[in-house]
């Protein structure tokens, strides 16, 4: 059964089966129906042949191709309907004339044996029957009635001009099953506004010396969004959310030009049909300039006299008030707005307790005491959503991929708050000669977006600076600290730290601060703000805090984050303490992290928080504590396989050690640097900061440094293939480490030597310099150590061709690093194992080893690792059969090879495409091959021999 989107048109004859009418009657009135809007529909464009038609008696089904612009059905359509009506109706006698009900909507229909089905031509029919339809066309002089679905005046007359949408009226459509908003037109009433369509509204009869209120403004121009908030509030005012013996309340929050009051305002359009007795609207002015709120007793006052109570029967007491404007609309369908709440007591006793009645509340504060109540509350619009509204409310097409970028950053400028868009828009159309792209560079000069975001009747800094006047004093001053935070949001330990407080009375005033909408909550117990909060924050505290209160506590949280790295790090690693650098106590609360999943847990949210502490310490005077910060943080970065975060770390921190002048923390960052390249596949870059630390650890005297710096040498020349070089490194690391007595550094030193000993083939040296530095690990209880020989192990025997014994060894050290959390290590140890597993015959398991390890290199950024995870993958690909994907696999790793400068694995690939290949490219791929592995020096180098011998 296929399923299509269709426009459709359903037609309805007024009076059909009159018993005035007999059969020849219909039989003409039929006959003109199809001549009339077969001719309309060609000449409206829409060419009757290519539509779908079905008979339904007295009427008829039309679906219309999506492909034809739907505007015509209410532009051209109409009208020339209406006149081929009118040609019927003089050409025939009264009982053959027609007068029409047309309805226009669109959506998915399925085609069956039988014909066409769907719900939405259900709804289409349901249109023609409703009895408001009816009541327009009885009453109009004209010959056509044309009611559009919600979704079509929504979509389609709205947006047309030419389809006059201010003739359209809101009716209320209760047929059957359906319950919905439809508009009603009569496209050819002599009436020029469609005053006959008044009688839809139940207006009260003429002697009636009071009309129910129609209070709402005007609804928003451009709404945008809120599909999700709307829909809620739509339900609720259906009384789907109605709760027993009280009014339907919904609460809509949010900080201040986020659109809490166009939501509200376009709800209740939508929603005004239903509510019979009338709208309200009141401003209650809780955050409004120069303007005093109104107090509960005035604001009753105001809705009483909405109400039709004279002012002489209204009581003096807020009580008495309240009890006769509950009475007032006991037993009525009434939708009241109440705008710009300052609290929930402001409006509790505003509120009716008829259950039919609706209230619909703003606030830039959540009303969370109040009972009953839909509480919807507000972000900032979708990346999407803004780019729609800057467009629409700049009247302009954003057409070339230039102008859309220069709309996307305008709109992040914005902080894609409502209110700034449309004040941005109102900036770029009051100034024809602009671009988008001037639009966007005005906002980004050096003073900030916000200063620009005014245009003279709308400013967002007095928005925000009213939400931020109405805070108490302790209040204020949270505001202000909690913006000198590098970051993008923060915990309350932080914020403690910030202010000077308890960490309770740090998350009660961050609390407050969330209620109030100034901060917004990522994760219970973290806020941060908005960016042109923040902006205005920033501005706060640099006018109203002194600059030495400003440093002070900038300098008390950058030594919160120290403290509690350096305490969750002692609790993780307690074996390097002494490796790392002493921190000070400090005296504001350490977060509880003496557990390790808490310890880690804290150093996992708080990472991007380390981060900008080191930027931050680099760039505003605090070089010790960058240096310390990226010292204590070392192995975690390291283990995690954090790359990214870990280069910026040390970016930092060599900048921060310039600065000061503090060589011996510059040669260390230096040396850490080189890990992180390393890990990226950076090994020329790798090289040269390893060598620029050693030269400063010998200029220094510093032995540990020296030994440090040589064995990652070592480590970065392996990877290179430059094996003699490796070797000998290796070895005046483990002499320097054996003369001070490390036996931590002797243990990397000889794993190091392992490695270089097992490619160059020497296999016993290798293991018996593997087994002294498992030893070694073992003396020391560093299981991660052990986990890398175990690893280095596996690869030797695997070599030798003791497959189930690296097997063995290669899920213990998956097991171990599994168990450490360690991300890098996990991804070595799966790429491992797949190598003797597929020599067993588990080809299929080996692939999904590679694949799981290829997962974990790509979120690390690890370009090496990726090579031989591909290359392994590639290997049990074309043992599975699969050569054209295992050729492109081995391509890939042969791209990332090229790129890393690791030579083995390059042979590696360029031996698998010469397997994968045939004929002339075959053999230079194993030429290429074989004289990579002849120039390490490698006993691999038989494998492109065999290749070549085997005559491809």
């Amino acid at each position: 059964m296929s399923r299509v989107h269709r426009s459709i048109v359903c037609l309805d004859v007024e009076g059909f089966g009159d018993p005035r009418r007999t059969d020849d009657d219909r039989a003409v009135v039929r006959d003109g129906l199809y001549r009339a809007v077969s001719e309309a529909f060609d000449e409206a464009g829409v060419p009757w042949q290519d539509c779908h038609h079905e008979d339904r008696g007295d009427g008829l089904l039309v679906l219309v191709a999506s492909e034809v612009a739907k505007e015509v059905l209410v532009t051209g359509l109409p009208g020339r309907l209406a006149v081929k009506l009118a040609v019927h109706n003089r050409a025939e006698g009264p009982r053959a004339r027609i007068r029409l009900r047309m309805a226009v909507h669109a959506g998915e229909i399925r085609h069956d044996a039988h014909g066409v089905i769907g719900s939405a031509i259900n709804l289409a029919f349901r249109l023609l029957d409703a009895a408001p339809v009816k009541r327009v066309l009885a009453g109009s002089s004209g010959l056509l009635a044309l009611v559009a679905s919600d979704w079509f005046y929504t979509e389609v007359v709205r947006h047309t001009p030419r389809s006059r949408p201010f003739s359209y009226h809101r009716i209320r459509v209760a047929e059957k099953e359906t319950d919905t908003v439809a508009w009603v037109c009569l496209p050819d009433d002599p009436s020029p506004d469609g005053a006959r369509l008044a009688a839809v509204r139940a207006v009260p009869p003429p002697d009636d010396p009071w009309s129910p209120p129609w209070q709402l403004p005007a609804d928003t121009v451009h709404f945008t969004g809120r599909s999700a908030e709307l829909s809620r509030l739509l339900a609720l005012g259906s009384g789907a959310r109605r709760p027993v013996g009280a009014a339907m309340v919904g609460a809509i929050d949010g900080m201040a030009g986020i659109g809490k009051t166009a939501l509200a305002v376009h709800a209740a359009h939508r929603l005004a049909d239903r509510f019979t007795d009338g709208c309200l609207f009141l401003d209650l002015h809780g955050y409004t300039q120069s303007v005093a709120p109104l107090s509960p007793a005035e604001a009753l006052e105001r809705l009483l006299r909405a109400l039709g109570v004279p002012g002489r029967r209204i009581p003096g007491g807020v009580d008495e008030r309240a009890a006769l404007y509950r009475g007032r609309l006991a037993g009525s369908r009434t939708l009241i707005v109440l705008d710009n709440a300052a609290g929930a007591e402001h409006v509790r006793p505003l509120l009716p307790a008829e259950p039919n009645c609706l209230v619909l509340v703003t606030s830039r504060r959540r009303l969370a005491s109040l009972d009953e109540t839909l509480p919807i509350s507000l972000d900032v619009l979708g990346p999407a959503d803004g780019l729609a509204l800057l467009a629409a409310s700049a009247g302009r097409r954003l057409a070339g991929a230039g102008e859309r970028a220069a709309a996307r950053q305008v709109v992040d400028l914005c902080g894609r708050l409502p209110l700034a868009i449309r004040i941005a828009t109102a900036r770029l159309r009051s100034r024809p000669a602009w671009t988008v792209a001037d639009l966007a560079r005005s906002l980004a000069e050096r003073h900030g977006a916000l200063a620009r975001l005014d245009d003279g009747e709308r400013d967002v800094a007095a928005a925000f600076s009213l939400s931020y006047g109405a805070l108490t004093s302790g209040q204020r001053r949270m505001f202000r600290r909690f913006a000198l935070h590098p970051g993008r949001e923060g915990g309350t330990h932080a914020a403690a730290a910030l202010a000077g407080t308890t960490v309770a009375q740090a998350e009660r005033l961050c609390e407050d601060l969330l209620d109030a909408h100034l901060l917004h909550q990522s994760a219970p117990g973290r806020y941060g703000y908005h960016d042109l909060i923040r902006d205005f924050a920033v501005e706060a505290a640099a006018t109203e805090e002194p600059p030495d209160r400003c440093r002070a506590a900038v300098t008390s949280l950058l030594d919160h984050y120290v403290a509690t790295a350096s305490a969750a790090m002692r609790v993780l690693y307690p074996d390097e303490e002494d490796r790392r650098p002493r921190v000070p106590a400090t005296r504001s609360p350490v977060p509880p992290v003496t557990e390790p999943a808490a310890a880690l847990a804290w150093l996992d949210v708080e990472r991007p928080n380390l981060v900008a502490a080191c930027a931050h310490g680099t760039a505003h005077g605090w070089p010790e504590r960058t240096t310390r910060l990226a010292a204590v943080l070392f192995r975690y970065l390291d283990v995690g396989g954090h790359l990214a975060d870990a280069e910026a770390v040390y970016g930092h921190a060599r900048q921060a050690a310039e600065d000061a002048g503090d060589r011996t923390s510059e040669a260390h960052v230096l040396t850490s640097l080189g890990g992180v390249y390393w890990n990226q596949g950076r090994y020329e870059h790798a090289a040269q900061a390893v060598q620029d630390a050693l030269a400063i650890f010998q200029a220094t005297g510093d032995r540990f440094g020296q030994a440090r710096a040589l064995g990652n040498l070592g480590l970065i020349y392996w990877r290179q293939g430059r094996y003699p070089q490796a070797a000998d490194h290796s070895r005046q690391a483990l002499a320097l480490h054996r003369g001070s007595g490390d036996l931590a550094g002797q243990a990397r030193a000889l794993g190091n030597l392992g490695l270089v000993r097992w490619r160059q083939g020497e296999n016993g040296k290798a293991i018996r310099a593997v087994r002294q530095a498992m030893a070694c690990y073992g003396k020391l209880g560093d299981r991660r150590g052990e986990a890398r020989m175990l690893g280095n192990l596996g690869n030797v025997r695997h070599h030798q061709g003791r497959h189930a014994q690296a097997v063995h060894h290669h899920r213990r050290a998956l097991a171990l690093y599994r168990e450490l959390g360690d991300r890098v290590g996990e991804a070595d140890a799966l790429t491992n194992l797949g190598l003797p597993l597929r020599r067993q015959g588990h080809v299929q398991q080996a692939a999904d080893h590679h694949r799981e390890a290829l997962a974990l290199y790509r979120r690390l950024g690890d370009r090496n690792g990726q090579a031989r995870a591909l290359n392994g993958l590639a290997e049990a690909l074309t043992e599975l059969g699969h050569t054209a994907r295992a050729r492109t696999h081995h391509d890939l790793a042969l791209t990332f090879t090229l790129g890393t400068g690791d030579p083995y694995e390059q042979a590696r690939a360029h031996t698998g495409l010469a397997i994968t290949h045939h004929g002339t490219a075959a053999r230079d791929h194993a030429q290429r091959a074989l004289a990579i592995y002849t120039d390490l020096g490698v006993p691999e180098a038989a494998d492109p021999v065999a290749v070549v011998g085997q005559g491809c």
